[in-house]
C-alpha cells in the first residue's frame, strides 16, 4: 500500500511539474494534479490507519493466544484435582467395602 502511496504522491508532483511548464495552457492539467496529491494523501493517511488497525488485531490475537494458553493450563490443572479426587473417592469406597466385610466376619464370631 505504501508503495501505491509514494508512486501517487510522485505522479502529482510530476503532474504539477508538466503543469507549471505548461503554463496557461496547463491549468486544466494543475486541477488534476491538485486531485492526484489530494489522493495521495487520503492514500497514505488511509495506509497509515490500515497498519494501526492491522497491528491491533496482532495485538490482540497475541493477547487471546495468551489468554488461551493460560486457560488451558487452569483446565489441566483441573482436572487433574478432579483425577485425585475421583481416584480418592474410589479407594475409599473400596475401603470401606473392605471394612465392611471385616465387620460382617466379626459379627459373626460375636
Amino acid at each position: 500500500m505504501d508503495t501505491i502511496v509514494d508512486q501517487t504522491a510522485l505522479l502529482s508532483l510530476n503532474s504539477s511539474v508538466v503543469a507549471a511548464k505548461a503554463k496557461d495552457k496547463g491549468k486544466g492539467f494543475s486541477i488534476v494534479s491538485e486531485e492526484i496529491r489530494k489522493l495521495a494523501s487520503r492514500s497514505g493517511s488511509f495506509s497509515e490507519n490500515a497498519q494501526q488497525k492491522l497491528n491491533q488485531i496482532l495485538e490482540l490475537a497475541k493477547t487471546g493466544r495468551i489468554r488461551s494458553d493460560d486457560f488451558k493450563a487452569v483446565y489441566r490443572d483441573f482436572f487433574e484435582k478432579f483425577n485425585s479426587i475421583f481416584d480418592d473417592i474410589i479407594e475409599n469406597r473400596d475401603n470401606y467395602k473392605s471394612f465392611l466385610v471385616v465387620a460382617q466376619e466379626v459379627k459373626i464370631f460375636l
